[in-house]
């Protein structure tokens, strides 16, 4: 994790046995993004997005902050 650069990096090994022997294995890294919800707010706004409303783990409730996952709902105007 790279709190200056809102990154987060996650490592990932593949392999693939057979007759319980390894015959090949891949590694590879996978880069996540991170934005903070009032980023994304201002992110939608400005490419023309308008009603956002923030909404906590697909249940048409308002997001908390002990929501994991939280929904953006837009209109474009």
């Amino acid at each position: 994790m790279d709190p200056l650069a809102q990154v987060e990096r996650l490592e990932m090994r593949a392999r693939l046995w057979h007759d319980g022997q390894v015959v090949a294995e891949e590694e590879r890294s996978l880069l996540s993004s991170i934005y903070f919800v009032q980023e994304v707010f201002g992110m939608l706004e400005g490419a023309g997005f308008g009603d956002v409303a923030i909404e906590g783990r697909y249940t048409g409730r308002p997001a908390t902050a002990d929501d994991g996952t939280v929904v953006f709902v837009a209109r474009r105007t």
